[in-house]
């Protein structure tokens, strides 16, 4: 379809699965679903890329997770994105790449898919330059997708489940630490 289709597609996907756990194991059972959702990471304008990332970082949202067999399933979901071909460069090109309010998104779906998940942590260090651009893109005051950014650095140190070795490829990334530091200091934030 056209990009406006996809992207309200993937927009109505993300929806369909927001806070329903149930929905969202539907979804991710379906490859096709899967791969489309990726492809327009991947390929679509703007707009349908956030919506994309969104919808892919809604699947391994814990929302109210009750038990420790949501919290299995949410972290099933987060392998099968994880074991997809291009998923989490697509969402980190998009973080990237794109436009502010799209950066949003994508930053939010991609700290939703690496979080508490070693593997997609170790996936997002092993991109090359990634934390180089997540470090000048929240380097840059008065960004939107500053707390977006930060929240991907946050995940992937996250002592819970996170990865040791993507969190200290973080800590020794040139410029890391002050540029976090600085978010901390800045007076104005948005």
């Amino acid at each position: 379809g056209t990009d406006f289709a996809m992207s309200n597609a993937s927009r109505a996907l993300g929806n369909i699965v927001d806070e329903n756990l149930r929905m969202a194991a539907i979804v991710v059972a379906n490859e096709r679903a899967l791969e489309s959702m990726v492809k327009v990471a991947q390929n679509g304008r703007d707009k349908s890329r956030g919506n994309a990332c969104q919808a892919l970082g809604k699947l391994c949202e814990p929302h109210e997770a009750v038990d420790a067999q949501d919290l299995i399933t949410i972290s099933k979901h987060r392998d099968v994105l994880g074991g997809m071909e291009g998923a989490i460069l697509a969402m980190l090109r998009t973080a990237i790449d794109c436009d502010a309010d799209v950066q949003i998104q994508a930053t939010h779906g991609l700290s939703l898919v690496i979080a508490q998940h070693k593997h997609n942590c170790d996936l997002l260090a092993a991109i090359a330059g990634s934390f180089d651009s997540l470090i000048t893109l929240i380097s840059s005051a008065g960004h939107k997708a500053v707390s977006g950014g930060c929240r991907v650095l946050a995940n992937v140190c996250d002592v819970f489940a996170a990865s040791p070795l993507a969190a200290l490829q973080l800590v020794h990334t040139e410029g890391a630490l002050p540029a976090l530091v600085g978010v901390l200091l800045r007076e104005l934030q948005d």
